[in-house]
């Protein structure tokens, strides 16, 4: 993984070569299980792939492979073991992606590839299967957790991040109703932030929100 990520960094103008290197780090993080996944991330796997992303998809329809690629990579080095559950190990893995995300610029990296392929419907399922995963963890366990009892909310960059990625997470769900993850996401993100508000000024539908959401905390009648 060092080597890869080494030779990412030594010829960063060189997309065939970086298409390569992302398509082999996806490869490991997806095949070696929740311990070889590990070392991907530790070893610097997320800062190239995002390293390469910022760099080479700024332009609507530039470097569509590179892109696609880059968000299925992430995708394959984001939290989870082989039940699906993030617990243990898989949680330490989970919150070391989360915080290589947003030290290396990834979600924007990753809305970037998602505005500036709109089409494109494999980067609309993994780049949203991305966000809802980092969501998870900064939203579910960093203002859960670690925001002091009685004090104002403080939102983390990475939550300022998300709640951006609300805008191609909508456009997402338009195109692509069949999808999966662009709604998982809007769920994760909108059921951690407690209100529709930020969801419904990106654009999104009032009856694509958890059901909880849906009404008015003040009405009388709920599903």
């Amino acid at each position: 993984v060092f080597g890869i990520v080494w030779a990412m960094r030594e010829h960063q103008e060189d997309v065939p070569l970086l298409l390569e290197a992302v398509g082999a780090l996806s490869n490991i993080a997806y095949r070696g299980g929740i311990d070889i996944r590990k070392y991907v991330i530790y070893n610097s796997g997320v800062e190239g792939v995002c390293t390469v992303m910022r760099k080479h998809v700024d332009a609507t329809n530039k470097n569509e492979a590179l892109a696609e690629a880059g968000v299925t990579a992430l995708r394959m080095m984001v939290a989870g073991d082989d039940s699906g559950i993030i617990c243990g190990t898989a949680a330490d893995v989970a919150h070391a992606m989360t915080t290589a995300m947003t030290k290396y610029l990834g979600i924007e990296a990753v809305v970037d590839a998602m505005m500036y392929h709109l089409g494109n419907e494999t980067i609309q399922e993994n780049g949203a299967a991305v966000i809802a995963n980092v969501a998870s963890i900064d939203l579910g366990a960093k203002r859960q957790h670690e925001v002091q009892h009685g004090s104002k909310l403080a939102d983390t960059q990475a939550t300022r991040n998300l709640i951006d990625a609300l805008i191609p997470i909508a456009k997402a769900i338009r195109r692509f109703p069949s999808l999966g993850s662009p709604r998982h996401a809007l769920h994760v993100i909108t059921a951690n932030l407690g209100s529709p508000k930020e969801a419904l000024e990106a654009g999104c539908e009032r009856d694509w929100l958890p059901l909880a959401l849906q009404f008015e905390k003040d009405q009388e009648e709920k599903l």
